[in-house]
């Protein structure tokens, strides 16, 4: 039995999002909302603002590049998801007062013991 087995998606969703919320941070973005849903459309993983930019963060953990970069994950329709949702967080604020961004962070991981993040890559402006 692999380590992986002993670890299920949420939690490595989980841990990938806390190193990204970490990251972001770090760079000095303000994180608004984490995990935001509108009812039954999905969910944004991170709202941020960064500067005079409102970024709406996809985090994609991975633990190897057997079926591409996390990032290449994002499909289409998840997309569209993402801006549908953008568009509703939006119409809480003044829409003009921020330029939006569409940000994708890219999780890899280990397994040891733990979930062990060993790279982040931030995505600016990825879609």
């Amino acid at each position: 039995m692999n380590d992986r087995a002993l670890f299920n998606s949420k939690q490595i969703g989980e841990i990938g999002e806390k190193a990204a919320s970490e990251l972001i941070e770090q760079k000095g973005f303000k994180i608004l909302e984490r995990n935001f849903r509108y009812r039954r459309l999905g969910e944004i993983d991170i709202i941020a603002v960064h500067e005079k930019d409102l970024h709406f963060i996809e985090v994609k953990a991975r633990s190897s590049r057997n079926f591409g970069l996390p990032s290449e994950s994002v499909t289409s329709k998840k997309i569209r998801k993402i801006r549908m949702l953008a568009q509703l967080y939006l119409l809480k604020y003044d829409p003009n007062k921020y330029s939006v961004r569409f940000d994708v962070i890219e999780v890899f991981v280990r397994f040891l013991d733990t979930i062990q993040v060993y790279k982040l890559n931030h995505i600016e402006d990825a879609f």
